[in-house]
């Protein structure tokens, strides 16, 4: 028995010997400490009870852009042997052949023709910009003018394009006479506003009589205290530079029949003017004798003939034009009477009415024009 025990333990022994000598033989030639061979022994171990640890690089690295530079490929590369290859010229005549959505289109077809042309594109873009300007200026006008209500309805366009146009030219031109009579009634009220502070400053001393220059707007005739010259007009005969002839109200010499103050005046002794109707009588008729005008030519009151004139060639279609058509009536009697004052025309067997009547008449046209220059 001790035999065979001796023996199984040689054998084992001697087995074990003959592994570890064939190991040896199968490593590397170089000699290796055991150090390193223990490691590599732990490391091709499986055990399970330990998790697999990596080495930790240095820094990240995508698959894209690698530690080493790609090699050059064998079709050419772009520049340090890009990650990406080069197409050949095949491959780049047929990408140009592909389409896929949302691409642009070709060259040579008309959508590309169209989509690329500058001369389209500005063409397009100056007609939105114009009609984009016409419509806000139509919608200001039809929300701002006076007149906006008159205006033809946008439906009878396609079927009457004449007469919308027609109808919406005469509501324009009524549009613009009405501004230029309110522009000149306000630069009319401005005027009298100038004319009333230096009235003040003569009244109070505060203006320079001896000075030969202008000092403002004209005053002269407006006041019956006053005469408006500096002391040099009056040595001069009452003349001034480029402004006609003005006697004083004081001082009235010969050929006085002509001056504005005194026809003034005479027209108040037949009318029973009261003293305020005579200042703007006297305004009146400086401002007519200075332009050179009649009371029929006036611009103070054109604009409001003007638009009777129209009313009566349009018919009295609107309420505004009926009304414009009753005022034109009433004001042509009025301007009769008025002439028919001024040239001393006095109708024999006249009573008390119809001299009343005229007088209304009158004060109608003098209220008209003082609406809008005061």
């Amino acid at each position: 028995m001790d035999r065979t025990l001796i023996a199984r333990r040689a054998t084992r022994l001697a087995a074990n010997c003959s592994r570890a000598y064939s190991t040896r033989q199968r490593a590397s030639p170089l000699t290796f400490s055991l150090s390193h061979t223990s490691q590599r022994r732990y490391a091709s171990t499986n055990d399970p009870s330990k998790p697999i640890v990596l080495e930790q690089p240095d820094q990240f690295r995508p698959p894209s852009h690698g530690a080493r530079l790609a090699k050059s490929r064998s079709r050419g590369s772009t520049l340090h042997g890009a990650y990406n290859q080069s197409s050949t010229n095949t491959e780049r005549e047929a990408q140009k052949k592909k389409s896929y959505p949302h691409m642009f289109p070709e060259k040579g077809t008309f959508m590309n023709w169209f989509l690329t042309n500058k001369v389209i594109h500005i063409f397009i873009a100056f007609w939105i910009l114009i009609v984009l300007s016409i419509t806000t200026w139509l919608q200001t006008f039809a929300a701002t003018s006076p007149f906006g209500h008159l205006l033809p309805a946008w439906s009878t366009l396609p079927f009457h394009p004449l007469r919308f146009f027609s109808d919406f030219w005469t509501v324009y031109i009524m549009h613009m006479d009405y501004n230029t009579e309110q522009v000149e009634f306000a630069r009319a009220r401005n005027v009298l506003d100038a004319q009333k502070r230096r009235i003040y400053r003569r009244a109070h001393g505060m203006e320079d009589l001896d000075r030969d220059e202008d000092q403002g707007v004209d005053v002269r005739g407006i006041v019956p205290w006053d005469d408006g010259l500096t002391k040099k007009e009056r040595a001069a005969g009452g003349i001034g530079a480029n402004r006609i002839k003005m006697a004083s109200v004081i001082d009235l010499g010969p050929g006085v029949d002509k001056d504005v103050v005194y026809q003034a005046a005479a027209a108040r002794r037949q009318s029973h003017q009261s003293e305020s109707d005579f200042k703007k009588e006297v305004f009146i008729r400086r401002r007519q004798q200075e332009l050179g005008l009649t009371m029929e030519d006036d611009p103070a009151i054109e604009a409001l003939r003007r638009r009777n004139r129209d009313a009566d060639e349009l018919g009295p279609w609107t309420p505004t034009q009926r009304m414009l058509a009753s005022m034109e009536a009433l004001e042509g009697e009025a301007d009769k009477s008025v002439r028919e004052a001024e040239a001393g025309v006095v109708m024999k067997g006249e009573d008390g009415e119809v001299a009343k009547e005229k007088r209304k008449g009158k004060e109608e046209v003098k209220k008209k024009l003082w609406l809008g220059i005061w």
